[in-house]
């Protein structure tokens, strides 16, 4: 090291890089007066205090203090806004930003801030006893000459540096150390600039300094702030955050991150979860994350003790784009893990234990991933399922069904037990976008609230949680049985139309068909049905068997939400026409089962129609008042029906004939005057 000691002409002078006779020296930037003699081959600008220049093949540092530079020859030199960092045979010297000496090292990897103004060093990772070995990987770049516009290959090389023996030590922005150079071995979550389809962003990787070949990053590299460092001493790991103090001392045989913050931790064949705070749950045998998009307090653990996490390694494909534009599909392997033994339970991402694993088994209704947007649900068996059918992108419901033996409860996450774990059977539901539940026990339903609270008593038979005509979806009223006869529940438990029927239906919105009286009479589809088994690849031919019922001999009324009678029920058949609705008299359309032989059948309603001969016909508005009574005929007019002929503005007419005279009532059940030229149309219609 020598000294070429010079003096500053005013005291707040900052040198600038001057070049004469094809040599470089520094002059002031207020006098314009020579500080350092032209000397050097070249010369940097001045970062802080310090400045680079080159004398033949080394290097030296000048530094501004006023009195003297101080300069040394090195092999190459790095200024950062608060370090120095020196090359030197192979070795790195770490100078902090007063020109400090805080240790020389190996070889070192610098983790940056993404501050896009300061793009400060944050953390270096040194070595000592051991050497910073690199990996080459060389890719082959096309671009666009801009001499001749066009396109050119280029090999571009990048090199990866990697840990490789010796102790390693962490060194804050400053250079000064924030950890001894006593470890074995990092994890540290890094941020790197990437690129994919002209979009721009950071990407995360999870990188261990030991493990890598290389880091698949291009540099820089930046830090993560809401990632601790996990830090492997004396053949343990632990977790230290980055300011140096230790979250959890080593204690651990492997450590991982997990989401929303905490971390998995492994020791003797045993799984802990600990919180960013440092909370260490006890152990459990093996965990299943669920996670919410977006990010979540609910997110959770369903844990196993006594008992294996099995994985199944499941291939599928997923399409891309290549670079060209092309479409093309990539084979993807995804674990998906299910439990097979042991009980279970379930922790929050703190640790916190939400239930104790004693249970048999836990189910989660999940999103499909084909049905995500519809909002559909499927629930899963953690222990019985061959697997999970899950992405990142599909969440589970915010609450769980635990099993114990035959008996359920239901839990919400994080919040409460629901339903505690004795029941026979709990169903899901939502009405006008409220959820209930149907809980069932000893054979007998009741309904409750979202919050756990019974509506009702266990008193039904049957509760219908199911979509389709006979459902209450997007109204307000549930259909349920007791003792065999039907009626409908309120969303709030009460009971709007006893259960005293035969037989309840929806019609509308509004209103709904009934009978008291009556038996059931089934009848049966047979449809042969050819699919594609993915599975053999294989056509296969089945057999799918419908049954359902109709109520024969019965009398037919309708009522409206509140239980109230519109149509009395002594008909024997009650429909709609839009607005309105008739009731007929002398026999309904009865459907009479005549055959259980399948394989005669196929495709084949196994029954026949039997049309009553004597009928009469009322038609009534939708509040019930009568229109018209005991006509012998009635039909339902279309305009597109009498090919426009009527040439009436109304959309649909209802025509009835009574004693030889035709009537005619629009869908808002106003009468129409019959005009004399149509009724050669209206004839032809009767027929």
């Amino acid at each position: 090291m020598f000294y070429v000691n010079f003096t500053f002409a005013q005291k707040d002078t900052i040198p600038v890089p001057v070049k004469l006779n094809s040599k470089w020296g520094y002059k002031s930037t207020i006098s314009g007066n020579l500080l350092i003699p032209a000397m050097y081959d070249s010369a940097s600008k001045f970062f802080g205090k310090f400045a680079t220049v080159k004398s033949g093949s080394s290097w030296i540092l000048i530094q501004n203090n006023r009195n003297y530079i101080v300069s040394t020859a090195y092999d190459s030199v790095i200024i950062l806004p608060r370090t120095l960092i020196l090359f030197k045979e192979g070795k790195s010297i770490f100078y902090d930003q007063d020109g400090k000496l805080t240790g020389t090292f190996d070889a070192f990897l610098q983790l940056n801030s993404r501050d896009s103004f300061l793009m400060e060093p944050l953390y270096f990772f040194v070595n000592e006893g051991g050497l910073m070995n690199h990996a080459l990987k060389i890719d082959t770049i096309s671009f666009i000459d801009p001499s001749d516009d066009l396109e050119k290959i280029r090999i571009e090389k990048k090199i990866f540096p990697y840990f490789k023996g010796g102790k390693i030590g962490i060194l804050t922005g400053s250079g000064k150390a924030l950890t001894p150079v006593q470890i074995q071995d990092v994890i540290f979550v890094a941020q790197y600039f990437t690129e994919m389809e002209d979009y721009k962003y950071y990407k995360t990787i999870s990188i261990k300094l030991t493990d890598s070949v290389f880091f698949n990053t291009q540099y820089p590299i930046y830090s993560d702030f809401n990632h601790p460092f996990l830090v492997k001493q004396n053949n343990f790991w632990g977790i230290m955050s980055k300011r140096g103090s230790w979250i959890v001392r080593p204690q651990f045989d492997s450590l991982f991150y997990g989401f929303e913050g905490n971390l998995e931790g492994y020791f003797e064949g045993k799984q802990f979860i600990i919180s960013s705070s440092g909370f260490v749950s006890p152990s459990y045998d093996a965990s299943l994350e669920f996670r919410f998009s977006g990010g979540s307090d609910l997110d959770f653990y369903v844990i196993c003790k006594e008992g294996k996490k099995r994985v199944n390694r499941i291939k599928e494909y997923t399409n891309f784009y290549s670079n060209d534009g092309e479409s093309e599909q990539m084979e993807v392997i995804f674990d998906y893990p299910f439990f097979n033994e042991g009980y279970l339970g379930m922790i929050g991402v703190s640790g916190e234990c939400y239930i104790e694993p004693v249970y048999d088994d836990i189910l989660i209704s999940l999103y499909s991933r084909n049905n995500y947007y519809e909002g559909q649900t499927k629930k899963r068996s953690l222990k019985d399922s061959t697997y999970l059918y899950l992405t990142t992108d599909v969440e589970p419901n915010s609450s769980v069904w635990v099993r114990k033996g035959s008996k359920y409860g239901l839990y919400k996450i994080k919040e409460k037990w629901l339903f505690p774990v004795k029941y026979d059977h709990i169903i899901e539901m939502k009405f006008k976008d409220s959820l209930f539940y149907v809980v069932r026990n000893n054979n007998k339903s009741a309904l409750a609230t979202s919050n756990g609270t019974f509506l009702t008593d266990f008193i039904f038979d049957f509760i219908n949680t199911e979509t389709g005509d006979d459902s209450a979806t997007n109204t307000s009223r549930i259909k349920v049985i007791k003792d065999s006869k039907h009626g409908y529940l309120g969303l709030d438990g009460k009971i709007h139309i006893s259960a005293e029927n035969i037989s309840v239906s929806q019609i509308n919105k509004e209103n709904f068909k009934f009978t008291k009286i009556g038996r059931i009479v089934y009848y049966t589809k047979i449809d042969t049905i050819d699919i594609f088994d993915p599975e053999t690849g294989e056509q296969r031919t089945i057999i799918s068997i419908y049954k359902d019922s109709i109520i024969a001999g019965a009398k037919y009324g309708i009522c409206d939400y509140k239980g109230n009678i519109i149509i009395p029920d002594n008909f024997d058949q009650v429909g709609e026409i839009n607005d309105l609705y008739f009731a007929q008299t002398g026999g309904a359309d009865t459907i009479h089962k005549i055959s259980t032989n399948i394989d005669s059948l196929k495709g084949k309603f196994t029954a026949k129609l039997y049309n009553a001969p004597d009928r009469k016909y009322n038609l009534y508005d939708r509040f019930g008042n009568i229109l018209a009574a005991d006509c012998e005929k009635m039909i339902y007019i279309n305009p597109d029906d009498s090919k426009n002929i009527l040439k009436y503005e109304e959309q649909n007419l209802c025509l009835l004939v009574q004693e030889g005279k035709y009537l005619l009532f629009n869908s808002r059940g106003f009468s129409v005057p019959v005009k004399e030229e149509w009724i050669p149309v209206l004839k032809d219609l009767l027929k």
